[in-house]
């Protein structure tokens, strides 16, 4: 949900989460219990510029609404249904 603030989203993560992120090229994801490859990843996040961190930011707003957000859901979950009642 932090993508639709429209944000950069900094993760120590693995696995679903971290491959969102990564989809929507609106983060930077580091392996987690590592200090140092999150501090080198915090580091490039403050080394870009404003405008690369709101583009960043922006791609992961576009891709919350685009495959996440509660009207593509609920329209996947109504295709779902649909579905099942054709049968």
């Amino acid at each position: 949900t932090y993508m639709a603030v429209g944000k950069p989203i900094l993760m120590a993560v693995q696995g679903d989460a971290a491959d969102l992120v990564t989809r929507a090229g609106g983060g930077i994801v580091c392996p987690p219990q590592n200090a140092r490859t999150l501090a080198s990843a915090a580091l490039r996040l403050f080394q870009m510029s404003p405008a690369e961190r709101a583009a960043m930011g922006q791609r992961g707003h576009e891709f919350y609404q685009r495959e996440l957000s509660m009207d593509v859901g609920v329209n996947r979950f109504e295709a779902i249904f649909a579905s099942m009642t054709r049968r």
